[in-house]
Parts: structure tokens; C-alpha cells; sequence
């Protein structure tokens, strides 16, 4: 194993990670391979002048001989479909669909207002985030300009078990007492990334949790090598302008007992 290692140290890895080579020197050829993005793009108008509209869907596929991942690419083809009422057998049929709903909304508004001059923008990517055996973290983000003040970015983490074959929830996967001692961290490491001193209300630095709410974790989080990383979208616990926040829990930061449920091995 230590001459693997020593091997496998030669590879200059750029901050991009190749995961197929790195998956196949720690892991054996078979263990694990990463189709990087599969792409469709469509383009409709003038994009010089600013009158067009753009459309991309992408995902990563993952392959194995030695687990079956099957579970995780149908799981991300569903996320594509779930805003559509109509069942496609395949992912480029589900593209071509959108495409040309949302060329034909741009057309038919431009044929209303000539002089508009502002382009579209829609976009769903899937893509494998980490592989850390057991776990495989993706993430899946959407996002939408059809004209407006800005653009909305959805970004969503799920997170998979390729042993047993699960998807890991975050309500199903911590007990209550272990949430509330996750909180009690996340919520420290907001305030030190925001400047909020301890004893300030995090709704006077522009937060909100709900009504009669202190801290509380919603749960869209990643199970990474080195610790948890939690994420709020836009508008979800801040204005617009503070954009996404992320908060990461380093491992050896970790309660004991989450710690020790997820990175026993």
C-alpha cells in the first residue's frame, strides 16, 4: 500500500482533481469512474446585441464495477424532471422539451417588444462535488434569468451512501441532540465569519430565521472529506446582496458523535 502511495504522490493534481485518476490510483482501475459533464446547449438570437436567450443542462455520470451507482444517476435525472408534468425517456429529450418552451416564450416577447435588448439565461447542473468512500457528495444548482432586477441561483446538496445504496437525509441521518450540538457550532462560525459579536441578535446583522427562531441548520449540507459543509440559498436567511452562505464545520470540529457516525472508517 505504501508503494501505491508513493505512486499515486507523482501525479502534479491540478485544483481541479482529476477523480478518475485519482480514483483509479487509490482505488484499483475498476473501482470507480467519473463521466465529466455531459453537456447540452442551446442558443436562440442575437447575443452581440444582448436580444438572445441561452439554455444548458449538464450532469455528471458516475460508473463502477465494483458498486452499483445506477441509484445516483437516476436520481439526478429525476431532479431535471421535477419541474416538468411530462415523463421523457432520456435526458437530451428533457432538454430539447425546456429549450424549446422557454425559445419560444423569448420569440414571442420580443415579437412584443422589439427594442428589448436584455438576454435570457437558464441553467441546471449536476455535478459530483467529492467522492469519499462510502460517501458521494453532489450538488445540483439552478439557476434563472428571465428578465428582472437579478437572476435567482438555487443550489442543493445531497449526498449518497454507495454501500448500501441510500440517500442520506439529514433529518433521518442525526438524532435531535446531535443537530442542536451541530447548531451550536454553525452558529459560532457565522458569527466569526460575519463579524457578529456573541451577545448581538443575528436578525440585527441582516439575518432572520423565522419567527421566535434562534440558529437553526436547514439542513442542505455535504459530507466532505474534512468536515460538514452547510449552505443557505438566496433570500433563505438573508437579503439578496449577502448572496449564498456557507458554513463549513471542519472534522476535528465535529461533535464526537457525529464524527464519530460518519467517519468511523
Amino acid at each position: 500500500m505504501g508503494a501505491q502511495i508513493n505512486f499515486c504522490a507523482l501525479f502534479n493534481f491540478k485544483w481541479k482533481f482529476d477523480y478518475e485518476k485519482i480514483f483509479n490510483c487509490f482505488y484499483g482501475a475498476s473501482a470507480f469512474k467519473r463521466v465529466f459533464a455531459i453537456e447540452k446547449k442551446a442558443e436562440w438570437g442575437n447575443c452581440d446585441d444582448g436580444a438572445c436567450v441561452t439554455i444548458s443542462f449538464s450532469y455528471d455520470s458516475l460508473s463502477s464495477k465494483n458498486y452499483d451507482v445506477s441509484f445516483i444517476n437516476d436520481f439526478s435525472l429525476a431532479l431535471f424532471k421535477s419541474d416538468m408534468n411530462e415523463k421523457f425517456p432520456g435526458f437530451t429529450e428533457l432538454f430539447e422539451k425546456v429549450s424549446e418552451e422557454l425559445i419560444s416564450e423569448y420569440r414571442d416577447f420580443i415579437n412584443d417588444m422589439p427594442d428589448y435588448k436584455v438576454p435570457w439565461d437558464y441553467r441546471e447542473k449536476f455535478k459530483v462535488v467529492e467522492i469519499n468512500l462510502p460517501y458521494v457528495a453532489t450538488q445540483f444548482d439552478f439557476y434563472s434569468f428571465t428578465g428582472g432586477a437579478h437572476g435567482n441561483l438555487t443550489t442543493e446538496f445531497y449526498n449518497f451512501n454507495v454501500e448500501n445504496k441510500t440517500i442520506l437525509e439529514y433529518n433521518k441521518l442525526f438524532t435531535g441532540q446531535e443537530k442542536s450540538a451541530l447548531e451550536k457550532i454553525a452558529e459560532k462560525i457565522l458569527r466569526k465569519k460575519y463579524k457578529i459579536k456573541e451577545n448581538e441578535k443575528l436578525t440585527e446583522a441582516g439575518f432572520w430565521f423565522g419567527k421566535n427562531k434562534g440558529f437553526t441548520l436547514n439542513g442542505n449540507f455535504l459530507i466532505l472529506r474534512d468536515g460538514l459543509k452547510f449552505l443557505f440559498n438566496q433570500y433563505e436567511i438573508a437579503p439578496y446582496s449577502m448572496g449564498q452562505i456557507e458554513i463549513f464545520i471542519p472534522k476535528d470540529k465535529l461533535p464526537e458523535k457525529v464524527r464519530e457516525k460518519l467517519y468511523a472508517n
